[in-house]
Formats: structure tokens, sequence, C-alpha cells
């Protein structure tokens, strides 16, 4: 059952509104229908205990749109930015952190003149895209009403002069205050789910001192920590990401930058 506050008009989830063993039943039949080849061998999908099925999400990308100067935070539908300020999917966290950056947009004349696009909020960071070359004009606003309020919250501001369907840029990027984790740094959503398929690849794959690992999307270098314990030599291969230079110096692994493609 849908809680009393989700946003009926918010295009984010599409299974709200089904039972578990519904959504569940769902997922397996999108995945048979892409891996169809395969469909023989596919085992039943294992999902995330009804326990996290509300209030899970720890990292969140959303739009900001300013109407009669008033701010919303929220997906976009249309041309119109639902907001979603007690997302049930959200953590409380997620959601305390974009309610207080609503009440500074629509409060502070600074802030609300501003040409802001996006936020991505996280439990450790928050990351604001401004649509304008000029990081310094908001940096001390955003920091006088935001700096402090959640603990060592990392505040970041992109001045993105372009932004649209690209959302940051990549040169950028200006932190305002904190010294918590990085901007755009990428986690799974439920850890738990995420450790499990990690145990199953490691049990297929079997790494070990005679057997190298090309890791591709290294992020953090979690998958990379554990094909190295046991034994296997591995290369791994990250587009982007702060936390990379922290993660080779802590494993002593080389870490390719660009595109597996490439």
């Amino acid at each position: 059952m849908r809680p009393k506050s989700c946003e009926a008009r918010c295009p984010g989830c599409k299974h709200r509104d089904f039972e578990y063993e519904a959504s569940i039943n769902q997922k397996h039949r999108f995945v048979a229908r892409c891996l169809s080849e395969w469909e023989s061998v596919l085992t039943p999908i294992e999902g995330a205990p009804l326990a996290l099925r509300w209030g899970y999400r720890r990292k969140t990308l959303l739009h900001l749109q300013k109407v009669s100067a008033r701010w919303s935070l929220g997906l976009m539908r249309q041309d119109e930015v639902i907001s979603i300020p007690e997302c049930p999917v959200q953590s409380p966290q997620v959601n305390a952190i974009g309610r207080a950056l609503v009440a500074a947009l629509d409060e502070d004349p600074i802030l609300n003149a501003g040409p802001w696009t996006h936020a991505a909020i996280s439990e450790e960071s928050l990351s604001l895209v401004v649509k304008s070359a000029d990081v310094d004009h908001w940096a001390n606003a955003v920091a006088e009403r935001l700096a402090g309020r959640f603990g060592d919250l990392s505040i970041w501001i992109n001045a993105n002069p372009s932004a649209g369907h690209r959302v940051f840029a990549s040169k950028g990027w200006r932190r305002v205050s904190g010294s918590g984790g990085g901007p755009i740094g990428f986690a799974q959503v439920l850890p738990e789910l995420h450790n499990r398929a990690m145990q199953r690849a490691l049990e297929f794959l079997e790494p070990s001192p005679i057997r190298s690992v090309l890791d591709l999307y290294s992020g953090s270098g979690g998958s990379a920590a554990l094909w190295m314990s046991r034994g296997a030599p591995v290369l791994a291969v990250e587009l982007s990401g702060d936390s990379v230079p922290e993660f080779e110096q802590r494993l002593g692994v080389t870490c390719l930058r660009g595109r597996a493609s490439e």
C-alpha cells in the first residue's frame, strides 16, 4: 500500500502500487525478456526484505524549479517539477536536507535569484548545479545558510552554463563547506543485496594469483578489493570519480581513467 506521504503525481516509482510479490514477478519477466537466450538458467529474483522497501534511498538527483519566487525540488513531469518533500522511498536524512535546501532558496534573496537546475543529495553530500559560469557569487550565501546544519555534510556547487540533459560540468566543481564525501561518488542503494551479489560473483569467477581480473566501473574500489583478497592481480577501469586516487593509494592498484570501450 502506498504511504500517505507519497505524492500521487510523482513519476518516480512505477511499482509503488504493486504488492511485493507482484513487483518481484514483473521484474523477473523483464529480465527474462532481456536475457531470453539464457532464460532457462535464470534463477528467481532475490528482492530486498519488505522492511527495506521504504526509506532506503540514501542518494538522489532531483530537479529544481522556481515558480512565482517559490522553489520546488523533485522530479520532472512534462514541464513541471513535482515536489517530494516527504518521499517515503528516500531516507529521512535525504528528505530533511532537501527541505532545508528549499527553505534556504525561498528565504535568502541571493539564493532565490540563482539559476539553480538540480540538486544531488546524499547523506554525506549536497551538490547544487547552477546554470552559470560564476560560482563565487553563490558560494558564500550557500555556506551561510546550510553549512553545519547536517554535521560534516559536504556541500558543493557545480557551475554548468549549459546544464540540461548533461547535469554536471566536469570542470565546474567548487567545495563550499564540509570535508565529507565527494560530490558525485556512487554507491549501491541497497548494500545488503549488493554484497550478496558480489559474493556470488566471487564464487563464480574464482579469482586467484593465477587469474587476473579486469574490474570495470571500479568506483571507490570495493570490488577491486574483493578480487585482491583472493590474491588476484587487478586492473581497474573508471571513467570518473573523486575517490579513485584514494583507492589507488589504499589498494596499490592501477586504475585506468576512461571509458571501457576505449
